[in-house]
């Protein structure tokens, strides 16, 4: 599996497929850095994204800089409150083994897209 995940190759667009094993090893070195003491006032330190850096380029291949490293950062944290927000709705929850949220009911989808909808529109 280690080799299988060396020969991991980023196309040269710009947008990078991120798989599940990318994730949770880019998540285990961020967690590593906050119990190093790089995750200051909010962010990680210039050191933590260089050793960020350095270890997933070794394990995922080159062309995953730092750059590409705080963007996709971003995005997991984007995620994150999107999956938080929606745990807080009466209604939903997280089911582990798919690693998901889940409604009770259908119609708990329809009305939050409807309040979604709403707000969209009043914009």
């Amino acid at each position: 599996m280690e080799n299988e995940m060396k020969s991991v190759q980023v196309p040269s667009s710009k947008w990078t497929n991120w798989t599940a094993p990318m994730d949770r090893y880019f998540v285990k070195l961020m967690v590593d850095q906050v119990h190093d003491g790089q995750y200051l006032d909010g962010q990680f330190s210039k050191h933590a994204w260089r050793q960020m850096e350095e270890k997933f380029k070794a394990k995922f291949g080159p062309s995953f800089t730092t750059r590409l490293l705080k963007n996709h950062y971003r995005a997991l944290k984007k995620n994150y409150n999107c999956i938080k927000t929606l745990l807080s709705e009466s209604g939903f929850g997280w089911d582990n083994e798919r690693e998901m949220v889940y409604a009770d009911h259908d119609h708990v989808w329809d009305d939050y897209i409807k309040v979604l909808s709403w707000s969209f529109n009043s914009i």
